[in-house]
Order: structure tokens, then C-alpha cells, then sequence
């Protein structure tokens, strides 16, 4: 029951990551098609946002 529990929870930070991104980042990729109220888009174009998007400098987040 546990595993099923994370995956939820996976599932819903990465929806949370894409939302934020997509009201954030001008070049965030515009959505293929819809269903329902879901947005769609294609895995191609998230991927070389992914891939195009800037990145922290090194040592800019202090994690202590």
C-alpha cells in the first residue's frame, strides 16, 4: 500500500513542477490538444524544454 502511496505522491509533485513552469517560463511549450481540463502536450517538446532550460549556478543553493 505504501509504494502505491509514493508513486501518488511522485505523481502529483511532477503535475505541481509542470504547472508552475508553465505560468512561469515564457518558453515553456504551448499544450497540443486538450482533454477534458487536462492540458496535453507533446513528450518531444517537454523534453527539449527540459533539455534548453537554465540551470542554478553552482553553490547558489545553500542546503544547511
Amino acid at each position: 500500500m505504501r509504494a502505491c502511496a509514493r508513486s501518488t505522491n511522485t505523481t502529483r509533485r511532477r503535475s505541481l513542477s509542470l504547472r508552475c513552469a508553465r505560468a512561469n517560463d515564457p518558453s515553456f511549450p504551448a499544450p497540443a490538444g486538450k482533454r477534458g481540463a487536462e492540458l496535453l502536450y507533446r513528450v518531444g517538446d517537454l523534453k527539449r524544454w527540459g533539455r534548453n532550460r537554465g540551470r542554478a549556478a553552482v553553490g547558489a543553493t545553500d542546503m544547511s
